[in-house]
């Protein structure tokens, strides 16, 4: 195993330093929903309830998404992103929930459940830090009425040095060679709270399974790409790959 210089350190630690106050707090949750039937009231209850509440408190781009048909995830599994300015903002839209006349009633389809027969097994939560070279979440170009791809990544470190490298190298030049080739992202984030630590998520949107395929060939077969992969402070930054192909929600502000 390769060590890591104390010169990677310290750039490495600097560039988590040098991080500012634009950068957006990216709340990413997992809601494993136990059915079908279970699913939809969670779907009556984001668009009904919980969406507006968020768009009367700020949140105007709030992406709720489901599995890819064909594939191995659970089709109940809901995924929703939620952007903040700051803790105190996501803060500040719970509080909004609870003071919301309206919230209540068009929620309790999902949330009044009983104990032997809840809504989900469980819902996970991972709360990410934009990188710099990305700092909000955006929604890049447009559907135009089609119904595009999205491909969710988590990249885990072996150790908490290399998870920092990692995100280094996408902000001092992966993210711009994804845009390059034709990666555009909704968002990257380096996780301050989250399962499996240290880790990165990030979510990419695709026109289509074809355009997928191309993005990538194009970029693994790159010269900048091959260039910073050989570069040995990058050696051996990601330990584990999991990739979630999804499909926006009728509802979802990103599509």
């Amino acid at each position: 195993m390769r060590r890591v210089t104390l010169p990677i350190l310290i750039l490495a630690a600097g560039s988590l330093a040098a991080s500012g106050a634009d950068q957006q707090l990216i709340n990413v949750r997992f809601y494993h929903l136990r059915s079908a039937a279970k699913a939809a009231a969670f779907d009556s209850m984001m668009r009904d309830a919980a969406m507006p509440v968020m768009r009367d408190n700020g949140a105007t781009r709030v992406g709720v998404f489901k599995p890819l048909e064909g594939e191995e995830a659970d089709p109940n599994l809901r995924i929703s992103v939620i952007a903040y300015r700051s803790l105190e903002e996501l803060l500040r839209l719970k509080q909004a929930y609870a003071q919301d006349p309206d919230f209540w009633p068009k929620a309790k389809s999902y949330l009044n459940q009983d104990q032997d027969d809840p809504a989900f097994t469980r819902i996970e939560s991972m709360l990410l830090q934009a990188f710099s070279g990305m700092p909000e979440l955006a929604i890049p170009g447009s559907a135009d009425g089609k119904r595009r791809i999205f491909e969710l990544r988590t990249y885990e470190s072996h150790s908490e040095i290399k998870g920092l490298l990692k995100v280094q190298m996408f902000n001092q030049g992966e993210i711009q060679l994804f845009e390059k080739v034709g990666l555009p992202a909704v968002f990257y984030g380096q996780a301050i709270s989250a399962a499996n630590l240290p880790q990165l998520t990030y979510m990419l949107v695709h026109d289509d399974a074809e355009a997928q395929t191309s993005a990538w060939a194009a970029f693994l077969a790159h010269p900048e790409w091959e260039s910073m992969k050989n570069q040995e402070q990058y050696a051996e930054t990601v330990s584990k790959i999991t990739k979630t192909m999804l499909v926006a929600t009728d509802y979802s502000d990103i599509k």
